[in-house]
């Protein structure tokens, strides 16, 4: 990731337009204990970005802003919010892999998001020392 994101600022560019920013929406639905008639749903949402650019005569679809991954929102202003920063049409610089055409990045310098996958992992490594250290004390004793 990070060795990507510093190699696609020294990509080319190319012109590109914004061809769809819009939000989808995902229910997910949780039946409790086999339990039919309670069903809790809920709903994450993301980002769907598109943009076009052409190399040559051949013609590329890119959905990447930037080196941070998908971004899953737990409310839907949130990911409206993202998508507003594109608009249908809009032009826009498209970093591409000279030697993989099809990968692209708009923003190659953001790695916005992936800080996120770090803060979990050390807070899941925390919790799982702390219960490590619980049930160690619990059978000494």
């Amino acid at each position: 990731g990070r060795r990507q994101a510093r190699a696609s600022l020294r990509w080319p560019t190319v012109a590109g337009t914004i061809t769809t920013a819009d939000v989808i929406e995902e229910a997910i639905e949780d039946k409790r204990n086999d339990d039919k008639s309670f069903i809790r749903k809920t709903y994450r949402y993301q980002v769907d970005l598109r943009y076009a650019y052409q190399l040559g005569k051949r013609d590329f679809v890119g959905t990447a802003a930037n080196w941070g991954g998908t971004a899953i929102y737990g409310l839907r202003e949130m990911a409206e919010k993202a998508a507003s920063r594109y608009s249908v049409g809009q032009p826009v610089t498209v970093y591409y892999d000279p030697d993989q055409p099809g990968n692209a990045v708009l923003e190659p310098e953001s790695r916005e998001g992936s800080l996120a996958l770090l803060i979990v992992a050390v807070i899941c490594a925390v919790t799982g020392g702390l219960f490590l250290a619980f049930f160690l004390e619990v059978n000494l004793n």
